[in-house]
């Protein structure tokens, strides 16, 4: 996008009533960890709302949407330690995040806007922990387990791997030696994608029909 779109772009999430679960105003600087917090909390909020992209604005008042600048500078800052932000914030994440800087020449100052797509194939997690945006609220996504399955759920349906449904198919129509695999993968493609490894106990649990235990 060009400097005029950019500002289009601003102006457009400005003139929102209020904060919207997947847009985020900043007058100032966080710290790195807090970006990456965002950045998992508004991916994920992204795909709970249908919407392809999510919103870090930095230099815009959270309550009045007012224009207040910002000196942030997304391509020289550092995250933990002397890596580069960008480079820290994508090795810190998973799965891969695809994001975008933009630094904005707005008229009432200067803006910086991270434009975040909506995940494809999993929530985003930082740091090996999954958020999710509630109103206003960052907050951890394992303590919202309504919404967390259904963000598997939205996911499920933009990325169908199972096929078509053949109509009046039981499961005594499948081949137990396929079933079989296709459990086995499924189990690892679902251990891969949670990166918090103490609920993978009952990932193999559930995969096998029986329940886990703690302790």
């Amino acid at each position: 996008m060009d400097q005029t779109d950019l500002i289009a772009l601003v102006d457009r999430l400005r003139a929102e009533g209020r904060e919207a679960s997947t847009v985020e105003f900043k007058s100032g600087w966080d710290l790195p960890r807090d970006i990456g917090e965002y950045l998992s909390a508004l991916a994920n909020a992204a795909v709970l709302e249908r919407h392809d992209h999510a919103y870090l604005v930095w230099g815009v008042n959270d309550k009045t949407h007012g224009v207040t600048g910002t000196t942030f500078k997304p391509f020289t800052a550092k995250g933990d330690g002397a890596q580069p932000l960008i480079m820290w914030l994508t090795q810190a994440t998973s799965p891969r995040p695809d994001f975008e800087f933009h630094e904005v020449q707005h008229p009432q100052g200067p803006v910086v806007v991270l434009d975040i797509k909506a995940p494809r194939t999993a929530p985003l997690a930082f740091a090996g922990v999954r958020y999710i945006r509630i109103d206003s609220h960052k907050t951890k996504l394992s303590d919202h387990p309504d919404k967390e399955l259904r963000i598997w759920d939205f996911l499920g349906q933009k990325s169908d791997w199972s096929g078509e449904i053949v109509p009046d198919a039981t499961v005594a129509d499948l081949d137990p030696e396929a079933l079989d695999a296709a459990r086995k993968r499924f189990t690892e493609y679902l251990l891969k994608a949670e990166p918090d490894t103490s609920r993978h106990e009952h990932i193999r649990a559930d995969a096998q029909g029986t329940t886990a235990t703690n302790g």
